[in-house]
């Protein structure tokens, strides 16, 4: 049960879910002051707006505010669950247009990441409602045809998509968490950004060791648990020999 000024409801299952520390899955647990977010929560917080806000406690006004924030982390994760779909749709060929050793180096990239997106026996592997993981390639256009539709620059775009990207090629966790309100759009990407010179399974050990504590963690916190997670993920002597060999290839561009 939630209450709102006065206002209270059952969630349907009964239970929230979380992302499962150890397989990724979520799991149901103890029943807690909130609903998973979905429409239901948003029509009692919508119910408790219009009833009138003044009229609220201390404590409903904070779950109140809890509650709105929760939705707003789940209608983000599906909007970037539909950006993925769209970057589905747009696979993208770059030969010619790159360098050649560039090129390899993404198409070696896009071939691993949606191999590992569809693999059952990897921890927190699931069916994506984005559709069978991505091409090896997104058409450099998507960012142009997102950008006018969110009434945002070309570069912000791009950047939604980096993040839609993740969320469904190596960061299951993290894209159950942000769709079940238990962590902002902020902290998404954070992570993101964090791990994406990690592979999959280096980014899966990193997310098994910041949930579930990310969720209660400020900005600050959380990027120090993932600098701690990323130094003890699987390989991380690697970090340095990918950070060195992506400086190599900029700096034969340049030359």
């Amino acid at each position: 049960m939630i209450g709102m000024t006065g206002i209270a409801v059952t969630c349907p299952t009964g239970a929230e879910t979380r992302p499962r520390r150890r397989d990724g899955d979520l799991r149901p647990v103890e029943h807690s002051t909130c609903c998973v977010p979905a429409p239901m929560l948003s029509e009692v917080a919508d119910a408790a707006h219009i009833h009138g806000l003044p009229h609220a406690g201390d404590d409903e006004l904070t779950g109140i505010i809890k509650a709105w924030r929760r939705i707003t982390s789940w209608a983000a994760a599906r909007e970037l669950a539909a950006i993925a779909e769209l970057a589905r749709r747009r696979p993208g060929d770059i030969d010619g247009i790159l360098d050649p050793e560039v090129t390899a180096h993404l198409r070696a990239a896009g071939q691993a990441a949606g191999a590992s997106s569809r693999s059952p026996d990897l921890p927190g592997s699931t069916e994506s409602p984005a559709g069978p993981g991505l091409p090896e390639l997104v058409s450099p256009f998507v960012p142009d045809e997102l950008a006018p539709a969110l009434t945002m620059t070309v570069r912000a775009a791009e950047m939604h998509l980096s993040l839609a990207a993740d969320l469904v090629t190596k960061l299951p966790m993290t894209a159950a968490a942000l769709e079940a309100g238990l962590i902002d759009m902020v902290r998404a990407r954070i992570i993101a950004e964090a791990t994406r010179v990690l592979t999959r399974e280096q980014a899966a050990a990193a997310e098994h060791l910041i949930f579930p504590r990310a969720e209660q963690q400020t900005s600050g916190q959380l990027r120090a648990a993932l600098a701690r997670a990323i130094l003890a993920a699987p390989c991380a002597d690697r970090l340095s020999q990918i950070a060195h060999e992506g400086q190599r290839i900029v700096a034969g561009k340049k030359s």
